[in-house]
């Protein structure tokens, strides 16, 4: 038996396999289990990821397998060049005077070929051993939050295998790894949902362990506990509630039928709705299953494809679900008020986390407040099944180092809809706006935290919020490109953002109205040359009270790579709004 800990970011590593082994042998009451770590993600680059790694340690890599493992693709990446771009750590080619490919590179070797298409945005990606062979190709497409993985392919035995999430690929790699009784051990929250829909085809029993270490606080600790281990071994369970101090109510049963299971156990009714029978929800159930036949456990991966369902989903939001689990057959639907957040605070129907400043960064000035709005996830969030990931984007996390002293930081997650509603009222959310008022205003009160001393502040996604909500708190803004008008999303990228039919698709008079009654003070930063959403910030009326700030970057053409591109002028602004300079 080996107690194998996956890992998808080998950044997050901490080297404790000894302590992992040691909870899972007394556990077990097995003293000879062995310790493995895998790492499953395929987009990291695989030689970095081989440098991090102790020399002792049993290590298998999901990209190092594939490429001792799979067949090799016979493209050719290098004939179609004739001249090249060296851009640091990628190298641009061009044919006819378009960019046709980049290279990326690790250590002078190309280690992946991004593939453009004859508009210029990716097709593909080709993953490459040290022998520069192909042996894994990603199909890939454009949205408006950067690119998203429509399919994965390898080549076994001279034949190609196609999967259709990242998830498909990883239980592949998985089933050829695992054995039976193996214990799977992760402390990374985003790995369960894998683990458990792996679990439908495994034998062993899988364990997630969070760590309870006091600096992780974002994270509401927890273990899963599958097949069923505890139910019928009351020692077990009493021996882990006495091991780890976890309270009853931080236990959770998850078995084969892991979804319904856990939430039945609170009683909640349940409808089942077919896709392929268009199956209209009906408003009464707490949860909705759909059963579908698209083959994948995100349903979201590629929904833009199929207009019904950009159409139903839709339709659920506007009922008040919000997507909550998959599998390749179903997904499940929740509504909104049932949910509850494995690690952030709850206020009212509004979800949050506070950041105080560290001991060192508090003096006897006034306590200031930024209240950061989040941006849209990367892709991995976007599709996912958890409504945390699409609502409360990672990002930033140290932000406070860079800001002046004395200052807390609100983050608020936009759960809401599907990818949320831009911190805007919704027809299923009528008084959002209002309780993140009501959410400001406490904690500016229990932190003795003026007005003066509050930014708003958010990119994309979050700078329509800190628009919306500095206005209405009369504090200073600083929004980063905030995308006001949605029209451009839902007539030509398929409702991407999924506010074409629950939401103003047009936010300019909403924020234009509420600015007119406000005292506040600030800007928008943003770029002419991204035309499909700078059009619409200029015919914003300002109404003398902030400035719209165009950076003027050429080598910037696409919304979702601003923010990246502008950090240091993000964080002047933001100090020198707490000085009162703008």
């Amino acid at each position: 038996m080996a107690v194998i800990q996956l890992i998808k970011n080998i950044d997050n590593l901490s080297n404790d396999s000894d302590k992992v082994v040691q909870k899972f042998s007394k556990l077990l009451q097995n003293s000879k289990n062995e310790y493995k770590l895998l790492h499953i993600g395929y987009m990291q680059d695989m030689f970095y990821v081989r440098s991090k790694i102790d020399k002792d340690t049993d290590f298998e890599q999901i990209t190092w397998w594939l490429s001792d493992h799979s067949d090799f693709f016979s493209d050719d990446y290098m004939s179609n060049i004739e001249t090249q771009k060296n851009n640091g750590k990628f190298i641009s080619n061009f044919s006819g005077g378009k960019n046709v490919s980049d290279f990326w590179m690790h250590e002078n070797k190309i280690r992946l070929v991004f593939i453009r298409g004859t508009n210029g945005q990716g097709t593909e990606r080709w993953y490459l051993n040290s022998q520069g062979k192909i042996f894994l190709k990603t199909e890939i497409h454009l949205e408006a939050s950067g690119y998203v993985t429509d399919a994965l392919k390898i080549k076994i035995n001279g034949s190609e295998i196609k999967f259709l999430s990242e998830e498909e690929l990883i239980h592949f790699y998985l089933s050829h790894i695992i054995h039976d009784g193996d214990v799977l051990v992760t402390s990374d929250l985003s790995l369960i949902d894998i683990e458990l829909n792996y679990f439908g085809h495994a034998t062993g029993k899988i364990f997630n362990i969070v760590d309870r270490s006091p600096e992780i606080k974002k994270i509401k600790q927890q273990i899963f506990l599958v097949d069923g281990l505890i139910t019928g071994n009351k020692d077990i369970y009493e021996q882990l509630l006495l091991d780890y101090s976890f309270n009853k109510n931080e236990v959770y049963f998850i078995g084969e039928n892991s979804l319904k299971r856990n939430l039945s156990i609170k009683g909640f009714s349940m409808e089942t709705i077919k896709f392929d029978n268009h199956d209209k929800p009906k408003l009464g159930a707490e949860i909705i299953k759909l059963d579908h036949n698209f083959n994948r456990e995100k349903l979201l991966s590629g929904a833009g494809k199929h207009p019904d369902l950009v159409n139903l989903l839709n339709e659920l939001a506007g009922m008040d679900y919000i997507l909550y689990r998959g599998t390749k057959k179903s997904a499940w639907f929740i509504r909104r008020r049932l949910y509850d957040s494995r690690s952030l605070k709850r206020f009212k129907d509004v979800f949050y986390q506070l950041n105080i400043p560290e001991k060192k960064r508090i003096t006897n000035k006034r306590n200031k407040l930024v209240v950061f709005f989040l941006s849209l996830p990367p892709v991995d969030g976007l599709i996912s099944n958890d409504p945390q990931d699409r609502s409360f984007t990672e990002m930033f996390l140290n932000i406070q180092r860079s800001l002046v002293k004395d200052t807390f930081v609100l983050r608020i997650a936009d759960l809401n809809l599907v990818r949320g509603s831009f911190y805007a009222n919704s027809v299923n959310f009528q008084d959002y706006e209002q309780q993140i008022q009501s959410l400001i205003r406490k904690i500016m009160t229990e932190n003795d935290i003026t007005v003066d001393n509050v930014v708003t502040y958010g990119v994309s996604r979050g700078g329509v919020g800190a628009l919306i909500h500095g206005a209405w708190l009369n504090s200073r803004i600083v929004a980063v490109d905030p995308i006001i008008n949605d029209e451009y999303y839902v007539k030509y990228k398929q409702d991407v953002h999924y506010v074409g039919q629950n939401r103003e698709v047009d936010l300019t008079s909403k924020i234009e109205s509420y600015l007119s009654h406000s005292t506040a003070s600030g800007l928008i930063l943003s770029n002419h040359f991204i035309q499909n959403n700078w059009k619409y910030l200029e015919r914003l009326n300002l109404q003398n009270k902030l400035q719209l700030i165009d950076v003027k970057d050429d080598t910037v053409t696409e919304h979702s790579v601003l923010s990246r591109n502008t950090v240091p002028e993000q964080l002047m602004y933001l100090n020198m709004a707490f000085y009162k300079l703008i």
